[in-house]
């Protein structure tokens, strides 16, 4: 009676968090110098969001065939718990089997950086301090990241002005008998500058090296506007790590990287980064 008891409770729980990850799942999917640069991202911004505001020519309210619907939402329910089955199947693998450490662990990411835009002419170059702190949680086969990208203007100007990012994804590890971990993520962009929210894609990769005393991760990220189809956002990356601190449970890293950015296909930044990874375990 205990056992069918305890069989009982995991099955219900299973389900809710089964629920709970298929809301994630939809909501990551269908989210949808007298002159200053910064104001110049800020400008094809605020255009961009004003397009969004706009309802297309061939805009068609009618509701869809009610029987193609049914089929449609059964079958992506269907594939959905299949997915889940084998997710949480590998996850318990994982759990049980993998010897990294940092298998389930916390990563606190404590970053600056320097970035360099060149002018349209080629003529000038245009500088950018970035503030980019992260934090990501890892439990086996699942992260889930929240980071922020500050960029905000080096020039003479007599004003602060800046441009701040949010970035929110949830992401899918895979990992290779230990031998490295490959991220693939869904999410949210979120722009203060025009309160707009955007789906992204990320996709990473951390290959760690002599027992983990070094950590080469590349790294990019794709957001998209479905509505005027245009990507707000790029970024392709890498950084490195190397362990200053070893403990049972917790290691630190200093960390350097580079990254190449492009702001709504137009706004090209080269930033520099440099910072510390910290990782409690």
């Amino acid at each position: 009676a205990v056992l069918l008891s305890q069989k009982y409770v995991a099955k219900i729980k299973y389900k809710h968090m089964k629920k709970i990850f298929t809301a994630v799942f939809l909501l990551m999917i269908f989210s949808s110098i007298s002159y200053s640069q910064i104001d110049d991202i800020k400008k094809k911004s605020d255009n961009n969001n004003n397009s969004n505001n706009k309802q297309p020519d061939n805009y068609n309210n009618s509701p869809d065939d009610p029987c193609l619907s049914a089929c449609a939402s059964s079958a992506f329910e269907f594939v959905v718990d299949v997915a889940f089955q084998a997710l949480f199947a590998y996850n318990s693998h994982l759990l049980q089997n993998s010897k990294d450490p940092t298998i389930i662990s916390l990563e606190i990411l404590p970053q600056v950086g320097y970035g360099l835009h060149m002018s349209n002419d080629q003529e000038n170059v245009f500088r950018y301090y970035d503030l980019l702190p992260r934090l990501r949680g890892n439990l086996g086969a699942f992260s889930m990241e929240a980071r922020l990208d500050y960029l905000f203007e080096a020039n003479d100007s007599v004003y602060f002005n800046s441009f701040p990012v949010w970035n929110y994804w949830f992401g899918i590890n895979i990992i290779p008998k230990d031998l490295f971990r490959l991220t693939i993520g869904q999410g949210i962009m979120y722009e203060s500058n025009s309160k707009t929210a955007f789906h992204e894609s990320y996709l990473g990769a951390d290959i760690p090296l002599k027992d983990r005393l070094f950590v080469i991760s590349p790294e990019g990220r794709l957001a998209y506007d479905y509505t005027n189809g245009i990507i707000p956002y790029m970024e392709i990356g890498a950084r490195g790590s190397f362990r200053i601190l070893n403990f049972n449970h917790f290691y630190a890293y200093l960390t350097g990287g580079a990254a190449w950015r492009n702001y709504y296909q137009d706004h090209e930044v080269a930033v520099f980064y440099g910072g510390l990874t910290l990782n409690i375990h």
